[in-house]
């Protein structure tokens, strides 16, 4: 994976104070031809179906890492999320999926999936229904039985506090 933590680095500065703002899916796949990088975005099925169309229209393909921020801050705002672009307001996330599926001598056949950190409460920032949106998304994805989740927590906070372990606990009883 060390293809993805040096080249998607290049691209912190734009994206520094950005958390994650959709649901980002990274597909590996190996093969033996040259390596290619697809960038797409999946609509959320609530999406009107011109919606739909529009995001579903949207493909880039990139000549190497360095151009995946740039693509980030294109998705964002076709999903119109509040931040990206001129966007003041409306959502500050989209249920929407952002791919990046990547074929060639990866040496793996892996799906990695970035989602928004949950959220506790409605603030200025972000509405009940950003809230339950993420929720929603998150559900989504940890409820697939193939899905092994990988919770990244405050380390400066009680683990009881964290929503997605207790989240995760309900899903997985066995832990």
């Amino acid at each position: 994976m060390s293809i993805f933590r040096n080249s998607l680095s290049v691209g912190t500065s734009l994206l520094d104070s950005v958390c994650t703002k959709f649901g980002t899916e990274i597909i590996l796949q190996h093969s033996d031809s040259e390596q290619r990088i697809t960038a797409t975005v999946l609509p959320a099925p609530s999406r009107s179906d011109s919606s739909k169309a529009s995001l579903r229209a949207y493909m880039r393909q990139l000549a190497g890492f360095k151009e995946l921020p740039t693509a980030i801050a294109e998705a964002g705002l076709l999903m119109g999320i509040r931040g990206f672009g001129d966007i003041a307001q409306g959502p500050a996330f989209a249920e929407d999926v952002f791919r990046i599926e990547v074929s060639g001598p990866t040496g793996l056949h892996l799906t990695v999936v970035d989602l928004p950190g949950l959220i506790s409460a409605a603030n200025e920032e972000q509405t009940e229904d950003d809230v339950r949106m993420v929720q929603k998304l998150v559900d989504t994805y940890i409820t697939n039985p193939r899905t092994i989740i990988l919770a990244v927590v405050q380390a400066n906070n009680n683990i009881a506090n964290q929503g997605i372990i207790q989240k995760s606990r309900r899903v997985y009883k066995a832990g």
